[in-house]
């Protein structure tokens, strides 16, 4: 299942503070799921939910290198630079990221979007890399995650995955 997780949920089944989890926007669904990876409380966008273990626990290894697209809104305008440093891996405390894919969406005066696709899963990865070249995100938006994408589903709605694009999630960790 592909979820548009708004804003002010979890990507968790339980949780302790008791705030809203995804699996609160699934009504109808009755098979035990859960999501592959995470979104954070304050990000949005395309969350995958499944209920097979394997498939979940390959989508998310670096090993398989699955690509997430993100939108992003970030404070001021990077310099050419900025942007490259994306591009070629940015030094974390956790090691040095993966190349990305950036491109600069649209300029405004204090801030601008920024499309970037990573391709390994990383704790908050986005955010980290952002705030290292001196730009901190102001919002974040999951798009695309390997061949699936968020479309026009709508915040806070979901629909069940066609047979094609399982066989697409599939064949990408060899499954």
């Amino acid at each position: 299942i592909v979820v548009n997780k708004p804003v002010g949920y979890v990507s968790t089944l339980k949780d302790p503070q008791e705030r809203p989890v995804v699996t609160d926007l699934l009504d109808r669904i009755t098979t035990r799921v859960f999501p592959v990876g995470r979104l954070d409380y304050d990000a949005e966008g395309l969350l995958l939910l499944t209920n097979d273990g394997e498939l979940a626990y390959r989508l998310q290894h670096p090993r398989y290198k699955i690509s997430r697209t993100y939108e992003v809104k970030i404070k001021d305008i990077p310099s050419a630079d900025e942007l490259s440093s994306l591009r070629k891996g940015v030094r974390l405390e956790d090691g040095i990221t993966l190349p990305a894919k950036v491109t600069l969406l649209k300029k405004a005066m204090k801030n601008c979007w920024l499309k970037i696709t990573i391709y390994e899963g990383r704790n908050r990865q986005v955010k980290r890399m952002c705030a290292a070249i001196g730009h901190p995100v102001i919002k974040l938006k999951r798009v695309r995650f390997g061949p699936l994408s968020l479309g026009s589903l709508l915040r806070g709605q979901y629909r069940h995955i066609a047979e094609g694009e399982v066989r697409k999630l599939y064949s990408l960790v060899s499954l």
